[in-house]
């Protein structure tokens, strides 16, 4: 899986991408687990199986994104960004805040 790199010029549309990159497979992951809570009892084996495979699939998507070259990337360009804001934020604040004298 590739994060499409238009979608993350900003670390606000970087982590609405991460987020949703992230929720699909896992939502695919806990639905078929609840499935097979709920109903694998009555299910054939083979049935079975294919919420098992899902699982897997979806593990290996999450996983497959997170071990990316282009996801690491994006994760320390995003991490530089932060740490150039939090200065920024820090004097802001100073110039905002009424002093204490």
């Amino acid at each position: 899986m590739t994060i499409p790199t238009h979608r993350l010029h900003t670390p606000s549309a970087f982590i609405e991408t991460i987020h949703h990159e992230l929720r699909t497979p896992l939502t695919t992951i806990l639905g078929s687990v609840e499935l097979l809570q709920y109903h694998g009892h009555k299910w054939s084996e083979t049935k079975q199986l294919k919420h098992l495979q899902r699982i897997h699939n979806a593990a290996i998507e999450m996983k497959q994104m997170l071990d990316s070259n282009s996801f690491s990337a994006k994760l320390n360009q995003f991490a530089a960004q932060t740490e150039q804001l939090v200065p920024l934020a820090s004097s802001s604040r100073s110039v905002h805040e009424p002093s204490a004298c």
